[in-house]
């Protein structure tokens, strides 16, 4: 008779060597039976594969998945959901542990009791050095305790209004057979953020969730992670994952409660991309290169990082950004709309060393500053043209009479 497979943990790993070991023995240790265990080396260069081989020869319940090609931490999970037999699954990185030898039985035996969609539960971090203690202290502790079984939009809400959401799926149990009919898995156009699509999605079609009030996990904080180094792809990745949340809630018709949180959760998320913009940037990275498969995006992503001013419709390039640091003087010509758009601008970058001048001196206006008054600074400020097309020859021509050499249109 064929074992009745209860749980299926599935380990991604990639270049794992000095931690899969103790990974799998937290996982080997556990109390819980009838436990599979499916780690899915995603194109390891290092010995990842043998350590774990090593372990499968004493562990008949750990089978190796190996690609020859790294394809990602989403996809290696993909593959791990796709081999699974058990009737809930478990994902837990390659780097991190189990707490305790009972933790897989306590969410069985609760999802069993209850008839649970997906049990949650605590994590803890551990640190790698001093230096990663340092830098990354946890933000894993949840601030509340929650007793009882929710409905998956109210437990979100909840979540949300406590500061207690974690979209990390190695604080999740799921029923396997739940995911399936929900046909949910990992977005593998979205590493490292593949989690926070899946549990506000996950969350949002469940209809029991359980929380235990436990810590079950260790999570390895360390200073060689690369996912935390902002760079184009996970400025693209955090602008995917905004379009895909915000479309998620409208198809689906999520309560208005929980369409609120989740709206105020996002404009963080965009405020997030907004600063990874900004820190391109800054470093001489042309945001406009970052490609998406559906077009649309990049008409959606400009129109969230200029969505805040009113008429100016553009960002600075990294050469106008480099050229504007290094100049003596910015001058925003322009003091209606646009001008004021500009200054929003050149404040978002950090570049305070400007000043405002008007076309005119309004009438009682007497502290207004016109450009004529600016020309001892004609040798190297740097304009800025915040005018509208139809007088931006007329405005051009007279930065250039009065002797500017360098000038910015912000008009595009």
């Amino acid at each position: 008779m064929k074992r009745r497979i209860a749980i299926s943990v599935i380990i991604p790993a990639y270049n794992a060597e000095k931690y899969i070991g103790k990974c799998l023995e937290s996982v080997r240790g556990q109390s819980a039976p009838d436990v599979e265990i499916l780690c899915v080396d995603d194109g390891s260069a290092d010995t990842t594969s043998d350590i774990v081989r090593a372990c499968a020869q004493k562990t008949k319940n750990l089978r190796l998945i190996r690609h020859e090609e790294n394809r990602g931490q989403a996809y290696a999970r993909n593959c791990g959901l796709r081999e699974a037999a058990g009737k809930y699954v478990y994902f837990l990185d390659a780097d991190d542990m189990l707490q305790g030898e009972d933790s897989l039985q306590r969410m069985y035996e609760l999802a069993e009791k209850e008839e649970l969609d997906c049990v949650t539960f605590g994590s803890e971090a551990f640190y790698e050095d001093l230096a990663a203690r340092t830098e990354y202290p946890t933000a894993l502790a949840r601030h509340a305790s929650y007793e009882g079984v929710f409905d998956g939009e109210a437990y979100l809400k909840r979540l949300f209004d406590s500061g207690d959401f974690k979209p990390a799926v190695w604080m999740q149990f799921w029923n396997r057979e739940f995911l399936q009919k929900q046909g949910l898995c990992f977005d593998e156009e979205l590493p490292p953020c593949e989690d926070l699509l899946f549990t506000v999605c996950a969350f949002c079609r469940a209809g029991r969730i359980g929380h235990l009030n436990r810590v079950m996990h260790r999570y390895l904080c360390r200073t060689d992670s690369s996912s935390r180094e902002v760079n184009l792809n996970l400025y693209r990745v955090h602008a995917l994952c905004y379009f895909h949340i915000q479309e998620f809630c409208l198809k689906e018709r999520v309560g208005t409660d929980t369409f609120a949180v989740v709206t105020d959760y996002c404009r963080s998320l965009k405020d997030c991309v907004m600063d990874m913009a900004i820190a391109l940037i800054r470093k001489g990275v042309d945001i406009r290169t970052a490609e998406f498969a559906n077009p649309g995006y990049g008409v959606l992503l400009a129109e969230l990082l200029t969505g805040r001013f009113l008429r100016l419709k553009r960002f600075f390039a990294p050469q106008e950004y480099e050229v504007l640091r290094k100049s003596g003087k910015i001058i925003v010509y322009g003091a209606g709309t646009l001008g004021k758009d500009t200054e929003a601008l050149l404040a978002m970058f950090g570049l305070e060393n400007f000043v405002t001048a008007a076309n005119h001196r309004w009438g009682g206006a007497e502290e207004q500053v016109v450009l004529e008054e600016l020309t001892e600074y004609r040798e190297d400020a740097v304009v800025l043209i915040a005018a509208s097309r139809e007088n931006l020859e007329k405005r051009i021509a007279k930065v250039t009479r009065l002797g500017f050499r360098t000038y910015i249109c912000m008009d595009q």
